[in-house]
């Protein structure tokens, strides 16, 4: 059925970009109701573990992910969807298990990526330079 109906594998690792683009780009259209929010940012950071995952085993294998790539992050509680090159507030991606990390982002309306479940070691963020890695890497100042 998959290969005769073109239907993709959920959490397929090798369409897991696809996948969190699909899923950021359905909760920008407002197709996800506020009772699922939680349901879908779970399942959104599950997809980033994959890649995380995927890109710890072989750095390649992830390739990078488009500039224009949509991506779900919290903005104080309330969930959003950004570009991360035309955003102008600081992304930071959770790469440790502080809980008082998310607490300094929010009182800075900054925007957090936090992938739940992921060793925080493979999640990292880096600066921006007008394109979008696959995995991104914690900036540095």
């Amino acid at each position: 059925m998959r290969i005769y109906g073109q239907l993709r594998l959920l959490n397929d690792p090798a369409i897991a970009l696809d996948q969190a683009r699909f899923l950021a780009s359905q909760y920008a259209a407002g197709t996800v109701r506020p009772h699922y929010e939680q349901q879908l940012a779970n399942h959104y950071n599950a997809t980033w573990k994959v890649i995380a995952d995927k890109h710890a085993a072989d750095p390649h294998a992830t390739g990078k992910a488009a500039n224009d790539m949509p991506i779900l992050v919290r903005r104080r509680a309330d969930l959003a969807v950004i570009i991360p090159a035309k955003e102008t507030a600081p992304l930071y991606v959770r790469d440790s298990d502080d809980d008082l990390a998310p607490s300094l982002v929010a009182s800075i309306d900054g925007l957090l990526l936090d992938i739940k479940g992921a060793d925080r070691a493979r999640v990292r963020f880096s600066p921006r330079t007008g394109s979008s890695p696959a995995v991104y890497r914690r900036e540095t100042s």
